[in-house]
């Protein structure tokens, strides 16, 4: 009888929680990862916790074909930290061959290869693709969950992946996917107030104890 007692206690008082309008549920969640590349710290003292995203995407826009590596960098886009390419800034990958290409959007399928020169031939061709990978993601979520089964949640931000494709040093493609976020999720199920489904779920959930 104890254990019922408790239960039916706790039940109850979520549901006069929730009876006055308040979420019982209320998460707020910041997804930030960075390249560092584009940082603007013009206003920031002591970290630099910004990114120019506008003008990240702006200089992006200028990667043309046929720009080399060099050129590539010289507009702000590098894996490499250093000269050597000892590090690599976070959040970026380089791929190569059949998986760059993949990267970008080309599907190479399989093609017909008929001896083995042809077959050595295509496989020195796909090692001279390169892909450069940038992740951007700046999204903050807020999510409230009213009534017990009423859903709501908001997602503000950005979320863009950069890809570049080299052939034998060469840009050939530069692909910009994703974008802005701005998205709202509802869901509500049967609970949506209160009312006299204080006294009926409660009357339920303490019957549902009884032997």
């Amino acid at each position: 009888m104890r254990y019922r007692i408790v239960y039916f206690t706790t039940f109850a008082a979520i549901l006069l929680t929730t009876a006055c309008g308040m979420p019982i549920i209320k998460k707020d969640t910041h997804t930030f990862a960075t390249t560092g590349l584009f940082m603007d710290c013009r206003l920031e003292q002591t970290a630099c916790n910004t990114v120019d995203i506008t003008k990240m995407k702006q200089m992006f826009q200028t990667i043309k074909k046929e720009d080399s590596f060099e050129d590539v960098r010289r507009k702000g886009f590098s894996i490499c930290k250093d000269d050597g390419c000892a590090t690599w800034h976070q959040n970026t990958t380089m791929l190569i061959g059949s998986k760059a290409l993949e990267a970008i959007g080309i599907d190479i399928g399989k093609p017909a290869l008929s001896n083995t020169a042809e077959t050595k031939h295509f496989t020195q061709m796909l090692e001279e693709y390169q892909a450069w990978i940038f992740t951007e993601k700046n999204i903050k979520s807020v999510d409230d969950r009213i009534y017990i089964n009423t859903y709501n949640k908001r997602e503000d931000g950005y979320d863009i992946t950069f890809a570049i494709l080299f052939f034998k040093g060469k840009v050939e493609k530069a692909t910009m996917t994703g974008g802005d976020v701005n998205k709202t999720f509802s869901e509500k199920g049967l609970l949506i107030g209160p009312g006299d489904m204080i006294s009926n779920a409660a009357k339920g959930a303490a019957g549902a104890f009884v032997p």
